[in-house]
């Protein structure tokens, strides 16, 4: 009898199948012949290459603009800001210890600069943006060194909606936060720092360097990050951009607190205006220093003692070479033949 209503019910699936316009090539069913006598459904995952590239957020060439177009846009970002200075290269060790990252990527200018003058390091560049990531894939596909993620960083790990904007900046003016009218919401996936650096096998790794630059969400990101910060020996440097949208604005206001939380926390205060448009650069108290050198750095009372001790130990040698002198002279006189006196 429950053989019989087994059956029945697969008929039933099976007109169903027909009746939704599903293929059931795809559909798999299978009798349980347990104590239950069940029937499973299971649905078949067999991806074309078209479902994979959707998967993963890829946009072939096709579907986006043109890459001299955004070649173009790159070249007069690059122009714009100009490469990177010293105090900025100082702290990135060139060699395969280096890791940063390019939160905020959009057509990969800071990317490009580190890439240019220290090749040795690793760079993860975060966008969003399907056509802007996978642009980034493109360029960098034969480099191990640069990894591109399609997510978002912010202060909280999963699925958010992503306000896409319309216009001809690439990227430039999309955000979390929704601040213009021709924003287009799509959904997309975020990721802490924090986070990003347990579930991919960075969580002993030192960063260097962390760039920020994600249109009102600056301090979203620096939030993300306040567990990996606490945690690391010597903390990375910030570039960031801040002051989009009113000086006002719940963003402004958390964007203060999360810079102000970073100057009690171990980096060197600076003057800066929140609400105002503006690069800040925030260096770690602890200036780096690279490990090969580190192990021969000696401590501060080290250098005091070697000091002290070198200093005593040129005076003695100044005071024996005097008692050297005076005891030569000496001896000279003694040798000297006596004249005898005339009468």
């Amino acid at each position: 009898m429950r053989f019989t209503c087994a059956l029945a019910l697969l008929a039933v699936l099976h007109g169903a199948e027909l009746a939704s316009g599903l293929d059931s090539a795809t559909t798999q069913v299978i009798l349980d012949h347990g104590a239950t006598s069940r029937l499973v459904r299971v649905q078949q995952h067999d991806q074309d290459e078209q479902d994979a590239l959707l998967e993963h957020q890829y946009l072939p060439k096709k579907y986006r603009h043109a890459d001299d177009m955004l070649d173009a846009y790159r070249k007069r970002q690059t122009e714009a800001l100009g490469s990177l200075s010293d105090d900025i290269l100082v702290h990135l060790p060139d060699d395969e210890s280096c890791l940063v990252f390019d939160v905020g990527a959009n057509v990969g200018t800071f990317t490009d600069e580190v890439v240019a003058k220290r090749p040795s390091c690793k760079v993860v560049a975060f966008d969003p943006v399907e056509e802007i990531s996978s642009y980034l894939m493109d360029r960098h596909q034969n480099n191990p060194k640069v990894v591109v993620e399609d997510m978002a960083v912010s202060d909280l790990s999963g699925p958010k909606i992503f306000y896409k904007s319309t216009s001809s900046d690439f990227d430039a003016s999309s955000s979390l936060t929704k601040s213009s009218p021709d924003q287009t919401p799509e959904k997309v996936t975020a990721t802490s720092l924090t986070d990003y650096v347990h579930t991919h096998g960075l969580a002993s790794s030192q960063v260097h360097a962390v760039k920020v630059d994600v249109s009102s969400g600056e301090w979203r990101v620096l939030r993300g990050m306040r567990s990996l910060l606490q945690v690391s020996k010597q903390p990375p440097m910030i570039l960031m951009t801040i002051g989009a949208g009113k000086e006002e604005s719940q963003e402004r206001n958390q964007e203060k607190e999360e810079i102000e939380w970073l100057f009690a926390h171990g980096y060197k205060r600076i003057n800066y205006k929140a609400g105002v448009a503006q690069d800040l650069l925030l260096m770690p108290n602890a200036p780096y220093v690279p490990p090969a050198q580190h192990r021969l750095a000696p401590s501060p009372r080290t250098v005091a003692v070697m000091r002290v001790w070198f200093v005593c130990f040129g005076i003695s040698m100044a005071l024996m070479a005097f008692v050297c002198v005076i005891k030569n002279r000496q001896d000279k006189k003694r040798q000297a033949p006596s004249v005898p006196a005339r009468a």
